[in-house]
């Protein structure tokens, strides 16, 4: 499947109504989706990012939420768990070893990170 360059996409658009591009974006909402998905990068403030490593169902569906929207969580997801001095444990951060940047800025009580790699 050709995918038209973004650049393209917001070109044609500046030629269109917002509800006629809207219309056209709709029209190959998977295409455009799976463009989108590769190109995006997510920043999580803190009280998302602890959301999203939170091992229980809200954890668990906002952590599918979020990475139903990337494409490549290594590359494309970073996560701010700085000045959590409940983290003592990062093995309890597993989810977070499949992320591009982990800041733990702060987190007095780690005492062992190699679980990072």
């Amino acid at each position: 499947m050709n995918l038209l360059p973004e650049d393209i996409i917001y070109e044609i658009g500046r030629f269109l109504s917002k509800k006629d591009f809207r219309s056209l974006l709709t029209t190959s909402i998977t295409s455009i989706t799976m463009k989108y998905s590769k190109s995006k990068y997510l920043n999580l403030n803190i009280l998302s990012s602890i959301l999203f490593v939170t091992d229980n169902e809200n954890g668990r569906s906002f952590r599918n939420k979020v990475l139903s929207q990337i494409a490549n969580p290594n590359k494309q997801l970073s996560l701010d768990l700085s000045n959590e001095n409940q983290i003592t444990d990062v093995s309890m951060l597993e989810i977070a070893q499949q992320v591009h940047t982990l800041n733990l800025s702060g987190c007095s009580g780690i005492t062992d990170v190699s679980m990072l790699g």
